[in-house]
């Protein structure tokens, strides 16, 4: 039987933090210092060291030792902006011949901006991580080659903004097909093989908060850690433990032993289905499927949780966990007869899935055998939506996200484009520059 019912906010789900920008993120006034929070230049000159550490090696290999010329913080932050560009022209899978074709039917800014065989080059040599103690740290860290840079991008994520009540956690697969010791088979996935990421969303605003790139079994050491699917919630709730939220998954990591110990120990409730082999579920949730009428609900109460088992079509149920409601109530004016625990299920459930959907819009990704490649292009899309999001928290500008990335790319291209030699002027070739 349901506890009474109470319009009052449980104490559980009291949430004490104003949702929204914060810390230095509140300064952040243009498209190009919303963009630096995630990449401040500290970051990215390691990435000029670490890259020029490689191609001092591979130099020798070149008739022409320019050829392999190290590179510079202005260089990489254009290289980025050109790869911004392609995904706002939907060209990350177009031959960069194409890009750079001299027929006419390439984008100009591209040959205007960087040398096709310059870029080519950075791209093949973009690292890291220092090369050079890479074998000592992978003999204890499957991720080596990205672990210090995805930890640092997690941090600025997590400095930078608060979450709102409801957020979801989900998997993330980046598409790859080349050799990889970690790399994923997800069936419903659109990539089906890829590099699997589990996020930490907000619900509302599509911000991502956390991140752990799947690294298979890690060596015995600082990194190997329990991948069953409670322990990599816990890992990733621990920047909002005791915050009062809200947590939305689906069935792979749901289960009532998770759900009582987000409630217990870290005052977080969660609403998730459930598989129906769990043992914790009761058969009368599963069983006698036929006699059953369609769109019909069977709740269970225990104290702090409700189980509801609703059976919106012949021969299947869906069941829901919730340590948020506590009550049997059913959205009457819906034509199915939906419990209200399932409505919120569905409207908080696609965070990840949003942020999947919007990063595939306007991709940077280019095709690689490098899986740490890989994981950088992802987290370019990503900084690309947060960005987005502080950007317009901050200063309150409606603008849409292809123009956003457009003055992105622009605003990192400048500067290399000032240090260049001059481009020889021609007759239909003429670049304008807004200043926001």
């Amino acid at each position: 039987m349901p506890p009474p019912k109470n319009n009052r906010i449980r104490r559980h789900n009291i949430v004490r933090h104003v949702p929204g920008v914060k810390g230095l993120a509140k300064n952040a006034n243009s498209v190009e210092e919303s963009w630096n929070l995630f990449f401040p230049d500290s970051i990215l000159e390691q990435i000029v060291t670490y890259t020029n550490i490689y191609l001092d090696r591979i130099r020798p290999k070149f008739d022409r030792s320019r050829d392999a010329r190290p590179t510079s913080l202005t260089e990489i932050k254009a290289l980025i902006g050109l790869l911004y560009l392609a995904g706002v022209h939907q060209s990350s899978h177009v031959n960069i011949k194409d890009l750079w074709a001299m027929d006419g039917t390439s984008i100009e800014f591209f040959r205007l901006s960087m040398g096709m065989n310059r870029f080519y080059l950075l791209i093949q040599a973009i690292r890291f991580d220092d090369i050079t103690t890479r074998a000592i740290r992978q003999s204890v860290d499957n991720l080596a080659p990205i672990q210090s840079f995805s930890e640092d991008f997690v941090r600025r994520c997590q400095d930078c903004y608060e979450l709102n009540n409801y957020v979801t956690i989900d998997e993330m697969l980046e598409s790859f097909r080349g050799c990889c010791r970690f790399r994923q088979y997800i069936p419903n996935k659109p990539a089906k093989y890829g590099l699997k990421i589990i996020a930490l969303v907000d619900s509302n605003t599509y911000y991502s908060y956390n991140l752990e790139i799947y690294a298979g079994k890690q060596p015995n050491g600082p990194y190997h850690v329990n991948n069953s699917a409670c322990s990599v919630v816990e890992r990733l709730i621990r920047p909002i433990s005791g915050s009062g939220r809200n947590i939305t998954c689906d069935n792979w990591f749901s289960s009532i032993p998770l759900a009582e110990d987000l409630l217990n120990n870290h005052n977080l409730t969660m609403v998730g289905t459930l598989r129906k082999n769990k043992r914790e579920i009761p058969p009368i949730f599963v069983q006698k499927l036929k006699e059953r009428p369609n769109e019909s609900s069977i709740f269970g109460f225990k104290k702090n949780m409700t189980l509801v088992s609703y059976k919106p079509k012949a021969n299947k149920i869906v069941l829901v966990i919730s340590t948020m409601h506590n009550d049997d109530s059913i959205d009457t004016d819906c034509a199915r007869s939906k419990p209200e625990m399932i409505k919120f299920y569905n409207s908080t459930k696609g965070g990840v899935d949003t942020v999947d959907q919007m990063k595939g819009k306007y991709s940077v990704s280019r095709n690689s055998r490098r899986w740490p490649l890989t994981i950088f292009f992802s987290v370019l899309n990503i900084a690309g939506i947060n960005s987005q999001i502080i950007y317009a928290s901050s200063t309150n500008a409606k603008i849409v996200r292809r123009e956003y990335l457009k003055c992105l790319s622009k605003a990192l291209i400048y500067k290399y484009m000032l240090e260049r030699e001059p481009v020889q002027k021609t007759s239909n070739s003429q670049i304008f520059w807004v200043r926001s």
